[in-house]
């Protein structure tokens, strides 16, 4: 009885075909079946509800930078169009002026607002962990608070402002 090489992938002697030390000689001539043994892990969860998950928070944060990214890209040509609408002459720009100090459209220039300075926030903290900064686990989660208070902290400024 020979027991299966579990260092396979490191084994130098599999690629020569000589066998390995623990004088297996491995799966060398066929096909690899990685399918073998699935069916019998029954614990695999069929229905993950990702709403039931509870993150740390940094991965929500995480999340949060990459949602709000992808937000103001898709909302980078509405800006675009704004603002050359504004540019094209005095009555446009009377018309994009009456338009922004309408209640929804204050509103939706807090949200973007958030969204900006939440992503810009995220972004200086990934690049602090890319630098090794804040990585022990309380500093990780300090950060993440961090960013998402100054986040609040900047639009509840603007919206005073506003």
């Amino acid at each position: 009885f020979r027991r299966p090489c579990l260092t396979r992938h490191l084994c130098f002697l599999h690629v020569a075909g000589s066998g390995c030390r623990n004088g297996s000689r491995g799966e060398q001539r066929g096909r690899r079946d990685y399918t073998k043994g699935m069916e019998k892990n029954k614990t695999r969860p069929v229905f993950l509800n990702l709403l039931q998950i509870r993150l740390p928070i940094g991965g929500v944060v995480s999340i949060l930078h990459r949602a709000t990214g992808v937000l103001l890209v898709l909302a980078l040509p509405w800006l675009l169009y704004g603002l050359q609408q504004s540019l094209s002459g005095p009555a446009e720009y009377a018309v994009i002026t009456a338009r922004l100090t309408t209640l929804p459209a204050r509103i939706l220039m807090l949200v973007l607002l958030w969204m900006f300075a939440q992503h810009f926030f995220s972004g200086v903290r990934h690049l602090l962990l890319d630098l090794d900064i804040g990585m022990e686990k309380i500093a990780a989660r300090r950060l993440a608070w961090l960013t998402l208070a100054a986040s609040v902290l900047i639009l509840v400024l603007a919206g005073i402002a506003l």
